[in-house]
């Protein structure tokens, strides 16, 4: 009776894990994403007329435009296909928050709903910007966001190795510090919009003539 209640003690963890991947198949990725709309500056009144003319609410801001209402994975790609002023487009990680050190920010980063934005195995690629803010030393500023991310996905954090020689599917992620606000952000663009079609179709250079 005993190793019999002692087994559905062990057990139910498992069905809950269970349940709770079961809810995450079904849910990920979320169906509706804050998103942000970057372009150089003094090109925002042109995005925006790009924007309205694809039926996105949005309202302008220095250096892009934020849309009213939550995108779908079909906005991004409309996004990316016929916007031909912006430069990136990216998904906002939660709401900006304040952070004047790196325990803070590990621990503030621990309560953005990462299970609802990447997967369990992702490998990320950081990239962080900081001005006049109290934090700043990127490589402290990417260990620490690291931490907080691999501490809520569950996985043991990795080398900083690993996070220098990151794959070509790794998903970029934006640290932006200033004024010791801090807003983070995927990069659903990987590259520069601008470089969109261009030079899809190379071979290699025929050699010289002197040398042929």
């Amino acid at each position: 009776e005993y190793n019999a209640a002692e087994s559905k003690i062990v057990n139910m963890p498992d069905e809950a894990v269970k349940r709770q991947n079961k809810h995450r198949i079904r849910y990920f990725p979320p169906n509706k994403l804050n998103t942000f709309i970057v372009c150089h500056p003094g090109l925002e009144p042109y995005l925006s007329q790009e924007l309205s003319a694809l039926g996105l609410e949005h309202t302008v801001a220095n250096g892009g435009a934020q849309l009213t209402q939550p995108a779908t994975p079909e906005d991004l790609m409309d996004c990316h296909l016929y916007l031909g002023t912006a430069s990136q487009v990216l998904i906002r990680c939660g709401d900006t928050f304040a952070a004047r050190g790196l325990p803070e920010l590990k621990r503030k980063v621990e309560k953005l709903p990462w299970n609802e934005i990447l997967r369990d195995d992702v490998q990320l690629k950081i990239r962080v910007s900081s001005s006049k803010s109290l934090l700043m030393h990127s490589t402290a500023i990417r260990d620490r966001v690291v931490q907080g991310i691999y501490e809520v996905l569950g996985r043991e954090e990795p080398d900083a190795k690993d996070l220098e020689e990151t794959g070509e599917n790794a998903v970029p992620l934006t640290v932006r510090v200033s004024r010791d606000r801090v807003q983070i952000s995927i990069d659903s663009s990987l590259t520069p919009m601008h470089q969109r079609g261009y030079r899809l179709e190379t071979g290699k250079a025929p050699p010289r003539e002197d040398l042929a």
